[in-house]
């Protein structure tokens, strides 16, 4: 390959580089929003199954307590 051959591939092969560069950094972003949704979905759902727990809690012990009296 002649000089200019070899610049003109450098030139490419940077131009094809940057492009996967800025593909992967779009690609780490999409995953991070994606993590973060998983993350408060699940938070949300302990945060009912807690909430669920406790009425049943809460309504359990009222109504152990009214038959007590």
């Amino acid at each position: 390959m002649s000089h200019n051959e070899l610049v003109a591939e450098i030139e490419r092969l940077t131009e094809l580089n940057d492009r996967l560069s800025k593909q992967l950094i779009g690609m780490s972003e999409t995953l991070e929003t994606g993590r973060r949704e998983l993350l408060a979905t699940g938070w949300d759902a302990a945060v009912s199954e807690a909430d669920s727990r406790w009425q049943i809690g809460a309504n359990q012990h009222h109504s152990g307590s009214a038959r007590m009296n």
